[in-house]
């Protein structure tokens, strides 16, 4: 059983996890001398991406070489020559910056026409395409128009709809899936509550977020939000909305929340709850509506969820209507 090291980042573990029918088409072009210069490795966040992209590069630089220890030294201290990794970079005033800005992506062009420190393969590895910006975006179409040789390109992909369909036309497209819930259980080091299990999405690294928090314990305050927004009393609504920080990772946590509590609400009503056992709290949120009620609550929160990520509507005011929506669905009808 392989057991996955959470506290690492992806340049730093040593086994890959899932993705292996994507591994040997890597490991057979390579071997064939057939390998794409560009591979754009597309996936949900989390899901192991990142680590796929850092395993092909210590293959593919320890090829042929004799002292594999030495060279994987190399990766892990962000030093081997012929590997450049262009990812957000920290700003005079410590923070991580917003986006990939084009002079990143020209140091490409002095990486691959410099002499190669070792014989073989330069790789570069940018983490991720999503964070560049339109004139990166531009500066990276026209190294790939033009790749050069002996180089690999391994681009990291959140979402392909907004990748510049030329640079997806110039890359080997290889779509990758997170683990299975089994597959999330086995690597993990610690027991993970069913919870956890369903709001990671078969994502990893969403679920080392989700274990960095009390999920039962913030599932019970959102329960009592909306106890007191079924007995017309919003003010817990407004402070709650209020307490969240800037990047707070229950934030990021509470529409799928949500809207996982809604469908379990319908669940309970209709004595059909499977691989949860619903707390008292739960159970009796459940019984202040009916069946109906909780129904047109999933399918208008649905909606509003759907509606809010073209719209980009303000987080507070966003998570305000997905509360109120268990109390009035009517309302967000169209």
């Amino acid at each position: 059983m392989v057991k996955l090291n959470t506290a690492l980042s992806p340049r730093l573990q040593t086994d890959l996890i899932g993705h292996q029918s994507q591994w040997q088409l890597l490991l057979r072009k390579f071997q064939d001398n057939e390998l794409h210069p560009a591979w754009l490795l597309s996936g949900a966040k989390g899901i192991g991406k990142a680590t796929f992209a850092y395993q092909a590069a210590r293959y593919i630089l320890k090829a042929n070489q004799n002292n594999n220890q030495f060279f994987d030294t190399l990766i892990n201290q962000k030093s081997h020559p012929n590997l450049l990794v262009i990812e957000r970079e920290v700003d005079e005033d410590g923070k991580l910056q917003n986006e990939i800005s084009a002079d990143s992506i020209r140091k490409i062009a002095h990486f691959v026409h410099q002499s190669a420190a070792f014989p073989g393969w330069r790789i570069i590895i940018i983490d991720a395409i999503d964070d560049l910006n339109r004139n990166a975006a531009n500066a990276l179409l026209k190294i790939l128009e033009e790749p050069p040789k002996q180089v690999l390109i391994l681009l990291v992909c959140h979402g392909v709809g907004g990748i510049l369909p030329t640079i997806r036309s110039r890359c080997c497209l290889v779509s990758l899936t997170g683990p299975t819930v089994e597959e999330l259980t086995k690597i993990c080091q610690t027991p993970i509550s069913p919870l956890a299990l369903t709001l990671a999405h078969n994502s990893i690294g969403r679920l080392v977020d989700l274990q960095k928090i009390d999920l039962d314990l913030f599932l019970d305050e959102i329960i009592q939000v909306l106890q007191s927004i079924l007995q017309n009393n919003l003010l817990p609504l407004q402070q709650f909305v209020g307490s969240f920080a800037k990047g707070d990772l229950k934030a990021t946590l509470l529409l799928d929340l949500l809207s996982w509590l809604s469908c379990q609400l319908v669940l309970i009503q209709s004595n059909s709850v499977v691989n949860f056992v619903p707390g008292i709290q739960m159970t009796q949120l459940s019984a202040l509506r009916p069946i109906t009620h909780w129904l047109m609550v999933q399918e208008q929160l649905s909606s509003l969820i759907h509606q809010a990520e073209e719209t980009h509507l303000d987080l507070p005011t966003l998570y305000t209507a997905a509360f109120l929506c268990f109390e009035s669905p009517h309302l967000l009808q169209t």
